[in-house]
């Protein structure tokens, strides 16, 4: 590699604005003539970092980390100056290509697990446009997946169960090396290619080597989505697929989108916002949110709107808020996601929805708010004291009141006296407050938990329930359920707790049962319209869950009559939905 010349070097600086370059990769704030942020390179909690535009350094006045603009990015990315300076060209438009460092693999190990990944990959590209891959091609298409889109993500397909295999054992690759990235694996002594009959999606890290890949099934009877296992090069939990695509759009919009899975990562791409990483279904960790600081500190949340992916966007609020990030909030309507909105309205329908994103806030009051039933006054005052939380932990002053009266409003509670109890105490650091409700350690549903409840206080709530319901979704609770009602059948009416708590030891159910008498929420007495309430809100989430699994499978289904009867049987049961509803005496508000 030729040396960068120092002219060229310092050309490059001076065309790089300092305070833009950390603005991508920090929030900044102006203060007089210069701008100061969280420093990056120690634990920092009040700005101690400033960056001066006039004299193009910065100065943390606590770690005393400084330097110029190509000493912060070789610091925060990790990379040697040479790699700094080429990328903060990229920045200023002048072209270093020449002077890019070859990446060499010291671990000849892992470079030839590299390599046969790369293998993998072209083969299982070029499966795709082969004839075999024709009928994939057109089911693509129908998803709106066009050839662009294919080139951008590298999609591929492995046809049969030995395909892969047999192609790398001509290329010469030793199976224990197949097995070692879990490309190939072996059942009954016979080895067999981990993604076939399944669409293929290439995981590339930070540095844009392929890792690993996330496979979609074509079969309704296999699971939807299947990742590569924990290998050397690949961990799920420290990965967010698209990264290297997305980082330098990121750092261009001042904001990364996260969202659920790959298809979501393409439906933004459809649209043109290019933005955009996803965790593949996991619960973000330590090391995905030390990547995101990396492109971005402004994320904005964009999961599903079910209940899976309303939760998932509230755990992750509660991770990035402590972490210093600024977050924001896609709201999508029940059981939608960004294709669905492409395939209703258009994409300009998906890039107005990111326009209107929400503060997280506003999202965390709307969705604490699904769980509890206001019109009970215990419940409505636990849901006050959780959005208190969160509002005292807010910094802006401004914020504090604009909450404070939206609590009022949602509740009816005196808008001064909410917004006294967030003034009246000191602001707790906020690396150090727990934020949000309780943790739920089985996490049962609220209205599964009023059930259990209303039967531990009555045999008449218990068979109300085995006649009118009989079942609960959280296995736990169902089997709690079961056998209060076996309890009950040898008693006239009430059952002593410590009797309950015996019965429940022996079934190792005790620990659960203990939690739900632990409950906040536990009623004083039994309250039989609750219980119709909560029976009626399972059953309206079990049919709801029907639609969406149904709707998924007619989505995958590439064989037009299943995915016929799959709509048939969607249709089916919103018709449920509405006769539900209309026996309940519960209307759709217009």
């Amino acid at each position: 590699m030729a040396r960068i010349p120092e002219d060229i070097i310092n050309d490059v600086r001076a065309k790089a604005d300092i305070v833009s370059i950390i603005g991508q990769y920090i929030p900044l704030t102006k203060k007089g003539k210069n701008y100061v942020g969280l420093c990056p390179f120690h634990d920092d909690h009040n700005p101690s970092l400033s960056i001066s535009s006039d004299k193009q350094i910065y100065k943390c006045f606590v770690c005393q980390a400084g330097g110029n603009v190509f000493t912060f990015v070789s610091e925060f990315e990790k990379i040697p100056f040479v790699d700094a300076v080429i990328q903060v060209a990229k920045e200023v438009n002048v072209d270093l290509s020449d002077y890019k460092r070859e990446v060499r693999v010291v671990d000849q190990r892992l470079k030839k697990q590299f390599e046969v990944l790369d293998q993998a990959n072209q083969f299982l590209k070029y499966q795709l446009q082969a004839t075999i891959g024709l009928p994939i091609k057109d089911y693509l298409k129908q998803r709106g997946i066009d050839k662009d889109i294919i080139e951008a993500f590298e999609i591929g397909y492995d046809p049969d169960r030995e395909a892969l295999t047999n192609f790398l054992l001509a290329k010469k690759y030793d199976l224990k090396l197949m097995h070692a990235v879990n490309v190939v694996a072996e059942a009954n002594q016979q080895n067999y290619d981990v993604f076939a009959n399944r669409i293929t999606f290439p995981i590339r890290n930070y540095y844009n080597q392929i890792i690993g890949f996330t496979a979609r099934s074509l079969e309704a009877h296999q699971s939807k989505y299947i990742n590569t296992a924990t290998t050397d090069l690949y961990v799920k939990s420290e990965v967010l697929y698209n990264i290297y695509q997305a980082k330098e759009h990121a750092k261009r919009a001042g904001h990364v989108i996260l969202v659920e899975g790959v298809m979501d990562v393409i439906a933004y791409y459809k649209a043109g916002i290019k933005n955009v990483v996803a965790p593949l279904g996991t619960a973000l960790t330590r090391q995905q949110i030390n990547w995101l600081k990396k492109i971005s500190h402004h994320v904005i949340l964009a999961f599903d709107g079910d209940d899976a992916g309303q939760s998932a966007t509230q755990a992750a609020i509660d991770v990035l808020i402590p972490a210093r990030f600024n977050v924001e909030v896609i709201r999508f309507n029940q059981d939608e996601d960004p294709d669905d909105v492409i395939e209703k309205q258009g994409k300009q329908a998906l890039v107005d929805l990111v326009e209107k994103r929400m503060h997280w806030l506003e999202y965390a009051m709307f969705y604490y708010q699904s769980l509890y039933n206001l019109s009970n006054y215990n419940q409505k005052k636990t849901y006050v004291n959780t959005i208190l939380t969160y509002i005292k932990n807010l910094q802006d002053p401004l914020d504090k009141q604009h909450f404070s009266r939206a609590l009022a409003q949602i509740t009816g509670f005196d808008e001064q006296q909410l917004f006294s109890a967030v003034t009246s105490s000191a602001t707790p650091k906020r690396d150090r407050i727990r934020i949000g409700a309780p943790k739920d350690e089985y996490l049962v549903p609220i209205y599964e938990k009023e059930i259990l409840a209303q039967m531990l206080l009555s045999k008449q709530a218990a068979m109300l329930f085995q006649d009118e319901l009989g079942y609960l979704s959280h296995t736990l609770a169902n089997e709690c359920a079961m056998l209060l009602i076996n309890l009950y059948r040898t008693r006239d009416e009430f059952i002593e707790i410590a009797d309950i708590i015996s019965k429940a030891q022996a079934k190792g159910l005790d620990k659960f049962l203990m939690s739900i008498m632990e409950w906040p929420l536990f009623p004083e007495e039994v309250n039989l319209k609750a219980l119709q309430d909560a029976m009626f809100h399972v059953k309206l989430k079990v049919i709801n869950d029907q639609i969406k699994q149904y709707k998924g499978l007619a989505s995958q289904s590439i064989n037009p009559k299943q995915k016929a009867q799959y709509i048939a049987k969607m249709i089916k049961a919103q018709q449920e939905i509405q006769e539900l509803k209309l026996k309940e005496g519960v209307y759709d508000k217009n």
